[in-house]
């Protein structure tokens, strides 16, 4: 409505006036007045002037005030009535957007505000027109509670897979239906790949079922494998804390902490042993498919243990109690004929030295040689040993061949020897030594003895270091002694020693030995009287050669007293007395002998096992006393006795070994080592089916 005349009234009077005496505004300035007019009366007009403007000119800076002057309820000061279509409080604000985000909601989207030019163009989607930081697009602020981008999500899903953490479990959401009501359990909301529906992939260090579970421990039995111990799993508290050592993880009964249920085919322990072999010696049980261990329940009973003499136990599983089984020395092929074993031991070894006519070593071939077989005498094994050839002469033609018999002792990394030297119908006796380690060797060999034979060679080291050997000869009509003496210094030089002779004796064999020093050498056989018995010969310490005495004691005669072989045991500490074992081959028996004196208390033993004759014996001590013998029959036939020595006048719990070699037996040798409480046997014969000499080794515990 204009209100021009009224106004125009008001400023000129009500009284007529001549045109010059009135004030007349211009037209321009009419119109500025008119925009002050407030129409509707509702104290607000159309315009405005600026509340801190000062100047004059205040036409040129009218602002709008009331945005519809026709209409009282519409001003600023009126209460705004959202959603209505009607901007009641002129600010100037889409009606539909209260909360002036730029978005509206949906059932508004499209309606315009009256008065407001391109009203009705804002985008829908407003899920809460109260609230300016909820829209569309708004940056989300996760569990809140809030749907600020309207996105209709739950706000404690972050990644949207349908599980919330379990410290949100039932929270809800404003605005969004069904909210608070999506299960728990998920132990990264920020990783859709994470939740309790994925399937585990083991072994890559993530928990992605959250199930709590070690990714490294599939069957969760609390056990990793070895390779994946340590390693820690993500979103799980503690995790590579596990002890390693799990075989199977697929399967939670197999682990370490399991009980091992044996002989059902499965480690349940992870031990990795055969499970078939409970006492863990490397022998399944017998009972079972390829089985050998006889007792299953304990590790020194097994095919690779040593028998424990006089335990009753078959400790070796040979089906015999304490059997004394023997092995081929698989290494060495003997074409000719083996004439002489002997046993020695020192420094944690014990060496069994053999002379033999031909023997084959690999690509090697030895004549007329002494091999040296070197064993650890604390692990023994026929199938590891060092070999060394401390004599050899070359191939055929040869000159020289050995006779029989040998006698060793090992001292200081030497070994020293005696072996006899045959030269047409010439002997010598040839006193050796030989350096283990580095294969140097020395020997001393008298001049050769025309028409003489040995039957047996002996030697023996006195307090003094120096070294005897002799060889027992025997000839048509005659016997006689060859006997050399070397100190090890005279020894190291080429072909040396410090005296040697040759006497006519009586009686045979003989053994050697040493009492305070003095030398002590035993002879048995017919004296001129007839009476057999034993002999000690004495030796005077020789300047040389020519001024070298013997003198002969004779031993107290006794009736059936005529060994076919014997062994000097020095005893002396632990009885006060030298100990002699004898084989008697008229008698049949075994017995033994202690010798005061010249006297001799004499002993019955054993009746000799058979119907056949002795023909040879060897015999060691062990360091409690306990004596073993091995003896050859005149069959062939090899047995092994053993008892312990006394104060008593006999020796007790003696107990016959039998001993199956499959060969006629010609030599035997027996050895009780210090060091490795072991019993070595060697034996050497021809083998009857294939014609050929074999040499055979038996080891076993001691008791």
């Amino acid at each position: 409505m204009r209100v021009e005349s009224s106004l125009l009234m008001v400023m000129l009077g009500s009284m007529p006036c001549a045109i010059a005496s009135c004030n007349w505004i211009s037209r321009e300035e009419l119109d500025c007045r008119l925009m002050l007019v407030d129409d509707d009366a509702d104290g607000f007009p159309a315009w405005q002037i600026p509340q801190d403007f000062t100047g004059q000119d205040w036409c040129s800076v009218l602002e709008p005030y009331d945005c519809d002057d026709s209409d009282p309820l519409v001003s600023p000061g009126a209460l705004e009535n959202w959603y209505d279509g009607l901007d009641q409080d002129c600010a100037g604000d889409d009606d539909y957007d209260a909360d002036g985000d730029g978005y509206v909601l949906d059932e508004y989207w499209g309606m315009p505000t009256a008065g407001q030019p391109g009203s009705g163009q804002l985008a829908s989607g407003d899920c809460d027109d109260s609230d300016g930081t909820v829209y569309p697009g708004a940056m989300e602020r996760w569990y809140d509670g809030i749907d600020s981008d309207c996105a209709g999500d739950d706000d404690f899903d972050q990644d949207k897979d349908l599980y919330v953490p379990d410290e949100y479990l039932a929270a809800t959401t404003g605005g969004v239906d069904d909210s608070g009501s999506l299960p728990g359990g998920d132990c990264d909301d920020a990783d859709p790949d994470v939740n309790p529906d994925v399937h585990d992939t083991w072994y890559d260090g993530v928990d992605q079922d959250c199930s709590g579970n070690d990714d490294y421990d599939l069957d969760r039995d609390g056990y990793v494998t070895d390779e994946h111990e340590g390693l820690a799993t993500l979103y799980v508290d503690g995790s590579g804390m596990l002890p390693g050592g799990d075989c199977d993880d697929q399967n939670g009964t197999l682990n370490p902490g399991a009980k091992d249920e044996w002989y059902d085919g499965v480690d349940q322990d992870c031990a990795g042993n055969d499970d078939y072999d409970q006492d863990y010696d490397g022998y399944p049980s017998m009972y079972f498919e390829s089985g050998t261990d006889c007792d299953d329940q304990d590790a020194d009973v097994n095919p690779g243990a040593l028998e424990v003499l006089g335990d009753y136990l078959d400790s070796n599983c040979d089906g015999e109690v304490d059997a004394f089984g023997f092995q081929e020395l698989d290494e060495l092929q003997w074409p000719g004929e083996i004439v002489g074993l002997s046993f020695a031991e020192a420094d944690g070894q014990v060496v069994l030295s053999v002379t033999s006519s031909q023997v084959v070593h690999g690509a090697s071939t030895y004549f007329d040689s002494a091999l040296a077989l070197v064993f650890d005498s604390d692990f023994p094994s026929e199938d590891s040993y060092d070999i060394q050839a401390w004599v050899q002469y070359p191939a055929d033609p040869r000159e020289l061949s050995f006779t029989p018999g040998l006698d060793t002792f090992y001292q200081d990394g030497l070994l020293y020897g005696v072996v006899g030297l045959s030269q047409g119908e010439d002997r010598a006796i040839s006193l050796r030594s030989f350096d283990l380690a580095s294969g140097e060797g020395h020997d001393a060999t008298p001049a050769f003895v025309e028409g003489l034979t040995f039957e047996h060679l002996t030697m023996a080291q006195d307090s003094s270091g120096a070294i005897g050997a002799f060889g027992c000869l025997s000839s048509t009509d005659d016997n006689a002694l060859s006997y050399i003496w070397a100190s090890p210094e005279t020894l190291q030089s080429f072909n040396t020693w410090d005296y040697e002779a040759t006497y006519a004796i009586s009686g045979s064999p003989c053994e050697l030995g040493f009492v305070e020093g003095e030398s002590y050498l035993l002879l048995g056989g017919d004296l001129e009287d007839g009476e057999r018995a034993l002999v000690r010969y004495g030796f005077d310490e020789c300047e040389s050669a020519e001024s070298c005495e013997v003198t002969l004691t004779q031993l107290e005669a006794k009736t059936a007293v005529n060994p076919s072989s014997m062994d000097l045991l020095d005893t002396e500490a632990d009885l006060g007395t030298d100990t002699l074992i004898l084989l008697d081959g008229d008698s049949r028996d075994l017995k033994w002998a202690r010798i005061y004196g010249n006297a001799i208390e004499l002993h019955d033993w054993l009746d000799f096992p058979g119907p056949d004759y002795p023909k040879s014996i060897a015999s060691t001590v062990s360091s409690d006393m306990r004596v073993y013998t091995a003896f050859v029959s005149d069959y062939g036939d090899l047995g092994l006795v053993y008892g312990q020595l006394a104060e008593s006048s006999d020796l007790t719990d003696s107990i016959p070994v039998d001993l199956e070699t499959g060969l006629d037996v010609e030599l035997c040798q027996v050895h009780a080592s210090s060091v490795g409480g072991t019993l070595y046997v060697a034996a050497a014969g021809l083998d009857q089916e294939t014609v050929e000499t074999r040499l055979v080794l038996g080891v076993a515990s001691l008791p």
